[in-house]
């Protein structure tokens, strides 16, 4: 937990240095609400909460810098636009969050590119149904930008039954955590790590 905590911190702070920032609430191997990455993917987009406001289905998007995977890119900001009608019905409820991930991200030995973190989000939709694909940019509780995070469609009432559905899945807690969609809150609350 407190090596969570302590690359959530890196990660907030570079996110306020002119480098792309984590996307999470929180951090990126730590819930908060950055955008986390799972294997530590879950709290890398979730981690940092504040990472973006707006939205790719409400007119902001993720950098595209697609350069060499033009393709996977597509792909992925095709899924966000097919998911982003039942996400908006997500907005101020608590849902597990699976994974964040950014292009250039490292976790546990292994680098994403868009064909990764394409790849890693379809393997979660394929496990898990009702997995959404967001982006950080969209939402005001992310702390880091650019980061691809995955979020099962499933409202709960409070971060303690959204985190209890991690439990039940038997997901670590640095995989699923509790966050709550907004695009007005900020990260503070807006996260709820696991133990």
């Amino acid at each position: 937990m407190i090596a969570a905590l302590v690359l959530m911190a890196f990660v907030a702070a570079r996110a306020s240095a002119p480098a792309v920032a984590a996307a999470s609430p929180a951090a990126s191997s730590a819930p908060t609400s950055l955008a986390n990455g799972s294997a530590g993917t879950a709290a890398a987009a979730s981690a940092t909460s504040t990472a973006g406001a707006g939205g790719v289905g409400s007119g902001s998007s993720v950098s595209s810098a697609a350069g060499s995977e033009p393709g996977a890119y597509d792909q992925l900001t095709s899924l966000l636009s097919s998911d982003s009608l039942d996400v908006s019905m997500l907005v101020g409820q608590w849902v597990p969050q699976l994974s964040s991930k950014r292009n250039g991200m490292v976790v546990n030995g292994t680098s994403y590119d868009y064909s990764a973190i394409l790849a890693d989000h379809e393997a979660l939709r394929a496990r898990y149904s009702t997995a959404r694909l967001v982006t950080s940019n969209d939402w005001s509780m992310f702390t880091g930008r650019d980061f691809w995070v995955t979020v099962v469609e499933q409202p709960f009432a409070s971060a303690d039954a959204a985190n209890n559905w991690c439990d039940q899945q038997g997901i670590g807690p640095d995989d699923c955590f509790a966050v709550k969609l907004s695009h007005t809150a900020g990260p503070r609350g807006s996260s709820k790590p696991r133990a």
